[in-house]
């Protein structure tokens, strides 16, 4: 673990947003000199530091956001650190957590030594580490749905499997009070075996369920009987 440890006249720690984000300049002493919500944006920043900037050093936590306030700093010649996100959490989490908050804290932990730092990357391995990142996202991505079509798949299999089960139990059943269907049974069963002929009688049962619930009409042995020949 790597702590910033130097010390400065003046710590600027920031919360920093896409549009917008809240500064907090204090002193060695930890007087607050500045606090204010300004826009992200280059101006604004250096306009803000511009009365410290002769012993500044200015930190933001590792979010997808820091790359040009880096940079800036780069340019500018101002000490830059770049929080560790999950670190900097742990450190000062509270139940009360707001912008404003936020960039005082960052400030404090600079000021006495306890912020965590994370690596900067150079800007020419930027572009590099973020195809990375992203090509990362789209391959967890692509396996949760590979994952969850085969469960799909499987459910389906199931619950044919299930129907399949039902209706062959029912062809026993339907077997045992139908004289007329023990007779249709000996028959197929000296044409196609006893096997084959229980999966004809447990399909066309299927069938005429469907029929009956599309129809809504009650069960006809003798009309069932007339197409099963």
């Amino acid at each position: 673990m790597r702590f910033y440890t130097k010390t400065h006249q003046y710590y600027c720690g920031i919360d920093l947003h896409a549009k917008t984000m809240y500064a907090c300049v204090m002193n060695q002493a930890g007087d607050v000199l500045v606090h204010r919500n300004i826009k992200t944006n280059q101006d604004c920043f250096l306009t803000l530091v511009s009365p410290y900037r002769d012993d500044l050093v200015v930190s933001v936590e590792c979010i997808f956001t820091w790359y040009w306030l880096v940079d800036l700093c780069a340019r500018e010649h101002i000490p830059f650190v770049l929080g560790h996100a999950l670190y900097m959490k742990a450190t000062h989490g509270g139940k009360v957590k707001n912008d404003k908050l936020d960039s005082h804290k960052i400030a404090l932990l600079l000021k006495g030594g306890m912020l965590l730092q994370a690596y900067v990357y150079p800007a020419e391995m930027r572009p590099t580490r973020d195809l990375l990142r992203r090509r990362m996202h789209l391959s967890r991505q692509r396996a949760h749905l590979i994952a969850q079509s085969r469960i799909r798949c499987i459910s389906i299999i199931c619950r044919l499997w299930v129907c399949a089960w039902a209706f062959g139990e029912a062809a026993v059943l339907f077997l045992k009070g139908s004289p007329p269907a023990q007779q249709w049974l000996q028959k197929q069963t000296s044409r196609h075996g006893k096997g084959k002929a229980l999966a004809i009688l447990s399909k066309k049962l299927g069938q005429t369920v469907y029929a009956m619930l599309k129809k809504n009409r009650c069960f006809d042995e003798a009309r069932f009987m007339a197409h099963l020949k």
